[in-house]
């Protein structure tokens, strides 16, 4: 959860909080980097940006876990096309052979993993940013892979049965 004390905003005591936070401080402004040592407005005396004080955390990296979400949305969106797609041949095609409803419902069920790991992903958020910065990266990149690897095993399995 990320409190703040806004400055645009009329809030008073925020901008007092803010002035007294970098009266005797050289720090940067976040657009132009210029000091905001003795500030008396809630804006860069440089670049006029407004200002606000924030409590933050370092650990906070939504990089990592948006790519999680990004390799399940989209091996869903493919998936979900593929699978919709066969559903409508073998609809106009119902003597059609065995195996491309073998395969078809492969695709169905790659969707339905694809939906519960978003699911999992999604309200995993809280716990995920917990973890040192290093170890979600390693759990991105194990989501990204294992999403491709299914796919290509699936993708391997089709092009076996087709030809």
């Amino acid at each position: 959860m990320r409190h703040s004390l806004s400055t645009n905003t009329g809030d008073f005591m925020g901008f007092e909080h803010l002035m007294s936070f970098v009266a005797d401080r050289d720090e940067p402004c976040p657009m132009c980097e210029y000091s905001l040592r003795g500030l008396t407005e809630p804006c860069c005396p440089e670049c006029g940006a407004a200002l606000e004080l924030r409590v933050g955390s370092p650990q906070l990296r939504v990089g990592p876990w948006a790519v999680a979400m990004v390799s399940f949305a989209l091996g869903l969106g493919f998936d979900g096309v593929v699978s919709a797609l066969m559903i409508v041949a073998l609809a106009v095609n119902p003597t059609a052979k065995w195996e491309p409803i073998g395969i078809a419902s492969g695709f169905v069920v790659l969707t339905g993993v694809m939906v519960l790991g978003l699911i999992r992903i999604a309200r995993s958020r809280s716990a995920w940013t917990r973890c040192p910065v290093h170890t979600q990266r390693i759990q991105a990149a194990a989501v990204f892979v294992s999403v491709g690897v299914l796919h290509a095993v699936v993708g391997a399995a089709f092009f076996l049965v087709v030809s």
